[in-house]
């Protein structure tokens, strides 16, 4: 009994120093898990009125929709947009509302992951454009505001400028995408400019894809109007691309009030999609960052099919 005891307390003492006790061969060991699939991302963020410190339209006082900000305030608005994507980290960012070419330079000076940078300027006075910011390497870029009119009858062009992007990931796959930010709701509160600009950017999307029916595909920015309005579901009309917060519940990306903001795939893409998160601050009434919008994310598997 004594010597059962004191095999009992050796054995204890051996487990407690980690010691292994038998033959070493004889050792069964659990295999490490699988690392998880790589992964790449793609989001969209409206940064809300990224404004420089010079007045272009002559008209920045007090209500005025142009406003020029002290040294002080340009760095706080460029240090509170830098935060916002490092937080987001996604790894294509498209962005709206930003005047300048030089503001979206400050921005990537600050990112140096983001080797990648496309901007869209309009050319008219304190307009608030788009980019596209990307941890990869450009393949092909276009611009197509000056080239296509909205297929309206009116001669009228995209209310800003539609960038197109084929990218080779750091982390991922090679794939396209297009970018714009659609008229507002302010001036085109019946939406038939929204919806010819869905039509051109629809119309687009049809030719790359017969050009090859295997591109990995997407499409997002601030669109200005809700998922079941006639531009988005132009867009989405016949499985053409599909809203990557389908099937996601209350989403709301401006004030906690509307969806106006969207990453849209087509169906390779679609296969590889992981889920979709959505950045908005701890305030409801607010969006993210410094800005009244929030930013959505979509992952996506990097791994072959």
């Amino acid at each position: 009994m004594r010597k059962q005891l004191i095999h009992v307390i050796l054995a204890c003492l051996l487990a407690l120093t980690g010691c292994a006790c038998g033959d070493a061969s004889n050792t069964s060991q659990k295999p490490n898990p699988p690392p998880p699939p790589p992964e790449f991302s793609i989001a969209t963020y409206n940064v809300h009125n990224f404004f420089d410190q010079k007045c272009d339209s002559g008209r920045c006082g007090s209500g005025d929709y142009e406003k020029v900000l002290s040294e002080e305030a340009y760095q706080r608005k460029l240090n509170e947009t830098v935060d916002a994507i490092r937080t987001i980290q996604a790894d294509v960012i498209l962005l709206q509302e930003i005047e300048t070419e030089a503001i979206m330079l400050d921005i990537q000076a600050n990112l140096p992951d983001y080797r990648a940078a496309l901007f869209g300027e309009i050319g008219t006075p304190a307009s608030v454009d788009v980019a596209l910011l990307a941890k990869g390497e450009f393949i092909r870029t276009a611009k197509h505001r000056s080239n296509h009119t909205l297929p309206d009858g009116s001669n009228r062009r995209l209310a800003r400028e539609l960038l197109e992007a084929e990218i080779r990931l750091d982390n991922g796959p090679e794939i396209t995408v297009l970018t714009t930010h659609f008229v507002s709701k302010v001036t085109d509160a019946e939406g038939s400019r929204r919806l010819a600009e869905a039509q051109l950017v629809r119309r687009l999307i049809e030719e790359r894809l017969q050009e090859n029916p295997n591109t990995l595909l997407a499409f997002g920015g601030d669109l200005n109007d809700t998922p079941d309005s006639p531009p988005i579901t132009t867009l989405t009309a016949n499985a053409l691309l599909e809203i990557s917060t389908k099937g996601m519940y209350n989403v709301a990306t401006w004030r906690n009030r509307y969806e106006l903001d969207y990453i849209l795939h087509n169906d390779p893409l679609k296969n590889k999609h992981q889920y979709t998160v959505i950045f908005c601050n701890l305030d409801p009434t607010t969006g993210f960052g410094s800005s009244d919008h929030c930013a959505v994310k979509s992952i996506y598997t990097a791994s072959v099919p």
